[in-house]
């Protein structure tokens, strides 16, 4: 039986995430390693949470490898698009060495399957790597070469994606990927027990918590000009805000319903929602889902796909940030709206808790009221909203890309050095 979101957010609100990881003992150097990385997921099409998550990473590493390390990023050299796009967004460094990997163009399943059954693995032994690393989900078998697969999340086993043979292609590569891999990566304690529950796997899962793009103090105060750029995105007074994507997992339906609710107290009547995000092919449903609540045409604002100057405007003017998912692998908005200042009422389920601590409002995942409520405590001025601006940047402050690259690359170390000495005996 899984603990209740509270008590972790409890057990968790004291614990800091800044450790790095195991450290060589003292006196003593670690051996070096050359690392493989697939970065496709970064690099091809639009930039996604995952995307995100591996450019930070990459960019952590590269700040803590040793001299004698090597960090070999692979990719799908699809098209020049791809290619450019590796020398822009990869860091520049001596020790790290992106590596196109030619695609074969045929059905897109059996290309992507070719890819990484085949050109992949070929890649990286060529590459003499140590250790290879899928941090997408998914990581093929490569022999003699131990493996590490990240789990963001294993959402797409438990809610409906738009396209059943893709979610059954996706669940089919994870599972085998987690039956292979040496080592595995959950993002949260939450993706840890679903890997357990889903997959049976409990052996070699390690958790490795994930930092989101905190401001700089500068970035996060409001400035002169601000009011107007809002207005440019038909944004004006207090708002509630919302960032991510759109898909039946994040519970925007229920968020709507939820504010609609807010919106009846005269005291928060002047407020908006913002839905920060590509809300494109959602967005026509969940404006006959808003009338339907009683909400206006202004009420509810639809930003799109929006800037990174763009989103900091956002976050830094918030009056309160929502996030109402069914189920999340580990969420860095709520992190990044505390870096803000921002306070946070989120559904207590799946990981919520776990980056929140008890920084924010955590409301039943069923019930609107409770969330209404919740954002009326964040709003309303006095001692409840200082209080959680308070503790989410403290909250804020425990976790760290650095962290995050170290605890990562310990984890390389330790797994290619139990492979040598297995394959030695």
């Amino acid at each position: 039986m899984r603990p209740d979101t509270h008590q972790v957010a409890h057990r968790l609100a004291g614990q800091s995430f800044d450790s790095g990881g195991t450290a060589p003992a003292a006196g003593l150097r670690a051996a070096a390693v050359i690392a493989g990385i697939d970065a496709t997921a970064a690099l091809t099409g639009s930039l996604s949470g995952v995307g995100y998550h591996i450019i930070r990473l990459l960019e952590a590493l590269d700040a803590q490898l040793l001299p004698g390390d090597r960090l070999c990023v692979f990719y799908q050299a699809v098209d020049r698009e791809a290619r450019k796009r590796a020398a822009a967004m990869l860091p520049q460094s001596a020790r790290i060495q992106p590596v196109p990997v030619p695609f074969v163009k045929t059905t897109l399943h059996k290309a992507h399957r070719f890819f990484a059954r085949v050109m992949l693995p070929a890649a990286v032994r060529r590459h003499r790597c140590d250790i290879f690393h899928g941090p997408a989900h998914i990581v093929p078998p490569i022999r003699r070469i131990p493996t590490v697969v990240t789990i963001h999340d294993l959402a797409f086993f438990k809610h409906d994606l738009s396209e059943a043979s893709f979610a059954a292609a996706l669940q089919q590569a994870v599972a085998e990927s987690l039956g292979t891999a040496t080592a595995v990566i959950a993002l949260s304690e939450s993706t840890r027990r679903d890997i357990h529950e889903i997959a049976g796997r409990s052996a070699g899962v390690r958790v490795i918590y994930g930092a989101g793009n905190f401001p700089t103090a500068d970035q996060a105060a409001p400035a002169a000009g601000d009011r107007a750029e809002l207005a440019g995105l038909r944004v004006a007074g207090r708002y509630v805000l919302y960032v991510g994507d759109f898909n039946p997992r994040k519970n925007v339906p229920f968020l709507i319903e939820s504010f609609a609710r807010l919106k009846r107290d005269p005291g928060f009547a002047d407020v908006q929602l913002v839905l920060a995000g590509n809300s494109r092919d959602a967005k026509p449903a969940l404006e006959v889902h808003a009338g339907r609540a009683g909400l206006g045409g202004s009420d509810v604002v639809f930003t799109g796909r929006v800037s990174d100057d763009q989103l900091r405007l956002l976050y830094r003017n918030a009056s309160a940030f929502t996030l109402c998912s069914l189920m999340e692998g580990f969420t860095l908005v709520t992190l990044e709206a505390m870096a803000y200042g921002v306070p946070v009422v989120a559904t207590n389920t799946s990981s919520i808790a776990e980056g929140t601590g008890l920084a924010a409002e955590l409301v039943p995942l069923d019930d609107p009221e409770a969330v209404a409520q919740g954002l009326r405590r964040a709003m309303a001025p006095g001692a409840r909203r200082e209080e959680m601006r308070r503790m989410g940047l403290d909250r804020v402050s425990r976790f760290s890309w650095a962290s995050t690259a170290s605890q990562t690359l310990a984890l390389y170390r330790e797994t290619a050095r139990d492979a040598n000495r297995k394959a030695a005996a």
